[in-house]
């Protein structure tokens, strides 16, 4: 990979992650005034600001471990153990906010009518959720991939 395309990545995903940090400080706001606008959601405020809090940390964590495997990719060794690792890293903690979103939109479409979110933001969850659960398959494949490979080179050297 080019020294410049290295350095865009970097920056976009420097970028990215470092706007999730500003989303995550909107999302905590938003709750705060949730809670004060409308009483009848004030319970769950502070919980459904926190899971989507880690959420999005969950997501800035597979970032950042993107990044490593862009550097891994560059010097050729993101085949074996430590590209691996990096992605076992993108993979769990993808699945992390898959599992925290699903757990947000179960608790949502068990309220009350009165009680619960509107039926688009119960649907923009679902979608967040089938698309981290697409990326999560993705990603577990190309793991399995990823180890055959390696295998398969180990065993290449080893002949």
């Amino acid at each position: 990979m080019q020294t410049a395309l290295k350095a865009a990545t970097y920056l976009a995903i420097a970028v990215v992650v470092l706007a999730l940090v500003l989303v995550q400080t909107l999302v905590r706001a938003s709750a705060s005034e949730d809670a004060s606008r409308y009483p009848e959601v004030a319970d769950y405020a502070a919980a459904y600001g926190l899971a989507a809090v880690v959420a999005i940390a969950g997501v800035q964590v597979a970032l950042l471990a993107l990044g490593r495997l862009v550097s891994l990719a560059t010097s050729g060794r993101v085949v074996g153990r430590p590209g691996l690792a990096w992605l076992a890293v993108i993979t769990w903690s993808l699945a992390a906010s898959t599992a925290i979103t699903a757990v947000v939109v179960v608790h949502q479409m068990s309220l009350p009518a009165g009680r619960a979110a509107g039926p688009i933001v119960i649907w923009l969850m679902i979608v967040a959720a089938a698309g981290c659960m697409a990326t999560l398959v993705t990603l577990v494949v190309r793991q399995v991939l990823l180890r055959a490979i390696a295998a398969d080179r180990e065993l290449a050297e080893v002949i």
